[in-house]
């Protein structure tokens, strides 16, 4: 399967890796004609994945998505 796109996302680690286009290297060497990052600084699990799964449901691109999981302690808190 030829992949179209790469999305990265998680917490500020990850935020940082794609600041530094480390997606857009990674898409490279792949092959990838596109990469982006939905990473966001201070993320929980639940948005990392709520936001990924969201984002799949919303391309119709086959896309390879990179999920940088943050600490088990990090809570969501809507305000």
């Amino acid at each position: 399967m030829n992949y179209h796109s790469l999305i990265v996302n998680g917490c500020s680690y990850m935020e940082q890796y794609a600041l530094g286009n480390g997606h857009v290297d990674l898409a490279t060497r792949l092959g990838i004609d596109a990469s982006d990052s939905i990473a966001l600084g201070g993320s929980c699990n639940s948005r990392i994945i709520r936001t990924t799964l969201k984002h799949s449901y919303q391309t119709k691109k086959p896309t390879v998505y990179i999920i940088g999981l943050t600490f088990l302690s990090r809570t969501e808190l809507p305000v």
